[in-house]
């Protein structure tokens, strides 16, 4: 990996630690400059930043366990292997969205439980069902299955 990549993960590493609720804004209603709380879209970059680096470690992840898997590319690797870690890594960052957002610290997570489901399913789709082996395909649906289940149901405790 790259060291840009990994700069570019720990940068928004950071910026996803920042928290939003803290913001003060001036009004913008003309009215005198004090200084009072605004949370309009004060989540919004760090759900983008969050975004980001839960993809990235995701593909770190996959990176460092598919060839392990899978075997070498070449004409020996499985590629419905592979489309299986993939699945298993994109159902485990649903799960840990959930997990962070349980508490009221990283409220944004909650908002990409969906996102990564419809992305997480369109790939089942698109990827798992033409490359998969029988076997493969069971373990991708019930991975995708537990995570539909368990990520929303983690975010609404």
């Amino acid at each position: 990996m790259r060291p840009i990549a990994l700069f570019a993960l720990a940068g928004a590493a950071a910026v996803s630690a920042v928290s939003p609720t803290g913001l003060r804004l001036f009004r913008s209603d003309g009215s005198s400059p004090t200084l009072t709380p605004h949370r309009g879209y004060s989540g919004v970059p760090r759900a983008i930043a969050l975004g980001i680096l839960i993809v990235g470690l995701a593909g770190v992840a996959v990176m460092q366990v598919a060839p392990a898997v899978a075997g070498a590319p070449g004409p020996d690797s499985n590629p419905g292997v592979v489309a299986t870690v993939r699945t298993i890594v994109l159902a485990l960052a649903v799960v840990i969205m959930g997990l962070l957002a349980r508490g009221d610290r990283v409220r944004e997570a909650g908002w990409l439980i969906y996102p990564l489901l419809v992305a997480s399913g369109l790939k089942v789709l698109l990827e798992d069902f033409r490359q998969s082996e029988a076997a493969t395909l069971f373990v991708a649906l019930v991975v995708y299955g537990t995570a539909l289940i368990v990520g929303p149901r983690l975010a609404s405790r």
